[in-house]
């Protein structure tokens, strides 16, 4: 008998437990995470949804992030996930950018961190490039033909 009661204990506590938790727990891939701590809070457009619960490395070298969030809110699976300077301390967070698809993240899902890094610094290479570009059409490109003609000419009187 004593030991039936015990046993209905438990149960009870583990589905009271299960039922309470409020939490929803995914794990984010990433190549780096420099300056990100456990605790760190996950915002999405602003308002705290979550935090860093823990940071490891998994057998292939990658970061593994494990992030509790709020049961509550239910994020499309094309949510990026984008670690974020917080502020110039240096201070990092997790910033999620809200997706549209229909399928959800679930509980234990795994999920690749967006390197925004990378695309700042293509749209930064993109935009140089692009006013180099613009730089040799017009004015700038009559003053580089005007120099090339100008060395052309040196060169040849040098060959004589």
């Amino acid at each position: 008998m004593m030991k039936g009661t015990i046993i209905l204990i438990f149960i009870f506590i583990g589905l009271f437990s299960s039922c309470v938790n409020n939490e929803r727990t995914i794990y984010l891939l990433t190549d780096h995470a420099e300056d990100l701590n456990t605790d760190a809070n996950v915002t999405l457009n602003g308002v705290e949804i979550g935090e860093v619960d823990d940071i490891q490395l998994n057998q292939q070298g990658k970061i593994l992030i494990k992030l509790h969030l709020d049961k509550e809110l239910e994020l499309p699976l094309d949510s990026k996930f984008m670690i974020v300077d917080r502020n110039l301390l240096g201070l990092k967070g997790i910033s999620v950018k809200f997706g549209n698809k229909n399928d959800l993240i679930l509980n234990g899902d795994t999920i690749e961190v967006f390197n925004e890094e990378n695309l700042i610094q293509q749209n930064t290479l993109s935009m140089k490039l692009q006013e180099i570009f613009e730089n040799l059409r017009g004015a700038k490109q009559d003053s580089i033909l005007y120099e090339l003609r100008r060395l052309n000419n040196n060169l040849e009187e040098l060959k004589k």
